[in-house]
């Protein structure tokens, strides 16, 4: 006997029961949960470090900006000590431009009348500088150090009383200056100094500030009974070689004796301008600062 199937009238709401089936667990697709969950854990370590470094990285170019408008305001109040205490942020952690830091501490310790320390912390900006590279190395920011540390050495030699003392201490501020003169810096080992570079963004202020400096150190030397001219600034060159004679007289039969010679000149036109202008601060030509004048420090931001 053939089984009977029974067909639903039309329009009937019944419905065969579906049939569901038993909920099924990872373990019967093979899958081992113990080892998804370690390898989820791991794979999450290892993307949070990047992540994490990339945040800080953010937070920290976004710190910049905010710490120097911060660091400035208590600068233009001339709250010095506030303001050395507002770089806190820029010395944890600082890749970009690592000298920037005691650049501006040493700035604010100079305008806070702390000549000697702000010498020391100066000396270790030209130090970091020096000791960089590329970005981290900008060619205006040697000159702003150097004009810096020059004014310190400067204030501190004029309360030496002995004048031979005061005279070193005076050349040393003068080399300094000498090397960022007339646009110079933005070199290492000497060079673009005594103009020839493009790192002086202030030339006209280290114009004035070497010959107030060459001045006083001039008189110093004088002072202690020394020649004044016998000190040869580095990077100037020594002194030209007068040359062997040579003879003017065209046909050659005047008498040797009465031959004219003529030295040479040192053939750097840099070398020319810079005697020029001492020649000329010498006479007293031009105008200058006051001999105990020193300038306000750059600022380094």
């Amino acid at each position: 006997m053939n089984p009977t199937t029974t067909v639903p009238e039309q329009g009937s709401t019944d419905r065969p029961p579906l049939t569901q089936d038993e909920p099924r667990r990872p373990g019967d697709f093979g899958l081992d949960v113990r080892r998804l969950r370690t390898i989820r854990l791991i794979a999450f370590g290892v993307l949070a470090i990047p992540l994490l470094l990339l945040g800080l990285l953010a937070l920290k170019f976004v710190s910049l900006p905010v710490t120097q408008a911060w660091h400035g305001a208590a600068y233009e109040k001339q709250e010095y000590t506030s303001a050395i205490d507002r770089l806190a942020p820029v010395w944890v952690v600082n890749w970009f431009e690592p000298y920037l830091p005691h650049l501006t501490k040493g700035t604010d310790l100079l305008q806070a009348g702390d000549d000697a320390a702000a010498e020391a912390e100066l000396r270790t900006a030209l130090e970091v500088w020096e000791g960089s590279s590329d970005l981290n190395q900008p060619i205006h920011a040697q000159c702003k150090i150097l004009n810096n540390l020059a004014i310190s050495i400067e204030r501190q030699a004029d309360l030496i009383e002995d004048p031979a003392e005061r005279a070193d201490r005076l050349f040393e501020a003068e080399q300094m200056l000498f090397v960022c003169a007339s646009g110079g810096g933005g070199g290492q080992d000497g060079e673009g100094g005594g103009g020839g570079g493009a790192g002086n963004e202030d030339q006209e202020t280290t114009d004035e500030n070497e010959k107030r400096v060459e001045e006083k150190r001039r008189g110093a030397d004088e002072e202690a009974g020394n020649d004044p001219d016998a000190r040869q600034k580095e990077g100037q060159g020594g002194a030209p070689d007068p040359g062997s004679p040579r003879h003017e007289d065209p046909s050659g039969t005047g008498p040797t004796e009465e031959a004219t010679t003529e030295g040479q000149t040192s053939g750097n036109p840099k070398e020319d301008e810079l005697e020029e202008r001492n020649k000329s601060a010498n006479q007293g030509d031009g105008e200058s600062s006051s001999p105990g004048e020193a300038q306000d420090p750059e600022k380094p931001w």
